[in-house]
């Protein structure tokens, strides 16, 4: 219960606009990363440094600690964009220094494929393809220009063409997404609207016994037909009922019948 009250905390501390699910899952996804895959990676530094590999453990451990430390002085601040940002450089910050390092015997750079999901997933579209960009101009400089761990030449190619590729599929993935959220936003608009039409529409109407005009919230009397309108999308199409004639009208329901009783008597005359 504690554990749940604490995440809940951490979660809605920030208020999120116009409450939506997608801001929830992106605080969810950012609370797995600060919780979960930070301290692993922190455990990864520590056991670098036991086998002596002193410089990539230590900026491991630093780093991994610098984002906790940071991340909980921006959720007290109240900063969750900045805080979001900073998860996301200090990830893409890491992840190329392993590759740089050769972390995991030259095998680390492998952690990078997964990258380009994650910081559109955190960003967004616009922002995140910039990001993205960024990181494939660094590898490529340090795949290509021998900076730092040296990989075997067909390994470089392969790795930055599966990384753009992957890149492509995330991007495809993330407009797709926000295409979908759009739609879900604009048919909850819709149906909000249509809810709030059909309220105005309850409760008690006071109505005129006599002429039947409807008195509004501003105590103005008005036809039923104008109080209709401006209430619902109701459009009224004027006509008039058999015993309204009947009353308004005699000449020309006496007019029929004689015409009726015409046609019944020439039919007779002809059968």
């Amino acid at each position: 219960m504690k554990i749940g009250k604490l995440m809940e905390k951490w979660l809605f501390r920030s208020p999120i606009d116009a409450f939506c699910w997608e801001e929830l899952l992106r605080r969810l996804f950012l609370s797995v990363c600060l919780f979960i895959i930070v301290p692993f990676t922190v455990a990864f530094g520590i056991r670098d440094l036991l086998s002596s590999r002193v410089t990539e453990g230590s900026v491991t451990i630093v780093t991994g600690l610098s984002v906790i430390a940071l991340s909980l002085l921006l959720y007290r601040a109240g900063s969750y964009s900045t805080m979001v940002r900073f998860v996301a450089f200090c990830m893409s910050g890491g992840l190329l220094f392993e590759m740089y390092q050769g972390g995991g015997n030259g095998t680390a750079y492998l952690w990078l494929l997964v990258l380009p999901a994650m910081i559109l997933f955190f960003l967004g579209f616009s922002e995140g393809i910039i990001w993205v960009g960024g990181t494939i101009v660094w590898m490529a400089v340090m795949l290509f220009g021998n900076l730092g761990y040296v990989y075997p030449p067909d390994l470089r190619l392969r790795f930055i063409i599966v990384y753009i590729l992957i890149t492509f599929l995330s991007c495809c993935i993330e407009i797709m997404r926000e295409r979908y959220f759009k739609q879900l936003i604009s048919e909850k608009e819709a149906l909000q609207k249509a809810v709030g039409e059909i309220q105005l529409l309850k409760g008690m109407v006071p109505i005129c016994a006599s002429c039947k005009k409807i008195r509004d919230d501003k105590g103005f009397w008005m036809q039923i037909e104008a109080y209709m309108k401006a209430h619902s999308d109701i459009e009224f199409s004027h006509g008039i009922c058999p015993e309204c004639a009947a009353k308004l009208y005699p000449s020309i329901r006496n007019m029929r019948r004689y015409r009726v009783d015409e046609k019944e008597t020439e039919e007779r005359i002809s059968g």
